[in-house]
């Protein structure tokens, strides 16, 4: 258990750093949205094909746009969908910044790795994504050092020369999302409750 808690906290990090970054080189939803509708030309007649119509209905309903305006840009953005949208040949100018996610196929792996720990059960019993093996531990293995690699790389992104250091946009980021609470909002996240 304290290795899953510790690779959730490093997943949650890796995920935050990844909309964090995507939202300095200024993407937002619509550019989401765009990316979908690509991805459904390219995928025509099979899964991945249903899986982005899907994610485009999704986006255009009134309730994930209402959702979308209370907790800031990319929020409700699935971290498999911004690795693919991150590493996509979608883009006018490629990020190939962002390659090391692509590399080895590590999105997948992260993603692979993200589905055991924030779904998993008990591990004493549960056999599913649980290493019991030495074949599932390797592949597990793989998955660990795919997102080590990738959140390092990414933190290198994040700390490198950008127009402001990490602090003044972590703090921009949070006054941005602090101002689209509600009064009631700001009040329950900020005031103790009785």
């Amino acid at each position: 258990m304290p290795v899953y808690e510790s690779l959730f906290r490093n997943l949650f990090q890796f995920e935050k750093g990844l909309r964090s970054y995507l939202t300095r080189k200024k993407f937002e939803y619509s550019h989401l949205e765009a990316f979908f509708e690509y991805k459904i030309k390219k995928e025509s007649g099979n899964k991945q094909k249903e899986y982005y119509d899907d994610k485009l209905k999704n986006m255009r309903e009134g309730e994930f746009k209402e959702k979308a305006k209370q907790y800031g840009n990319l929020q409700l953005s699935y971290l498999y969908d911004l690795m693919k949208f991150g590493i996509s040949g979608y883009h006018e100018k490629p990020l190939h910044d962002l390659a090391f996610i692509k590399a080895n196929q590590s999105y997948q792996k992260i993603n692979d790795l993200r589905n055991i720990i924030m779904h998993a059960k008990d591990v004493t019993i549960w056999d599913h994504g649980v290493p019991h093996k030495f074949s599932q531990f390797k592949e597990f293995f793989g998955q660990v050092e795919a997102l080590k690699s990738a959140f390092f790389q990414l933190d290198d992104l994040l700390s490198g020369n950008e127009e402001t250091n990490n602090e003044e946009t972590s703090n921009k980021d949070l006054l941005t999302k602090l101002k689209k609470l509600s009064d009631e909002a700001l009040r329950s996240k900020f005031m103790p409750h009785d």
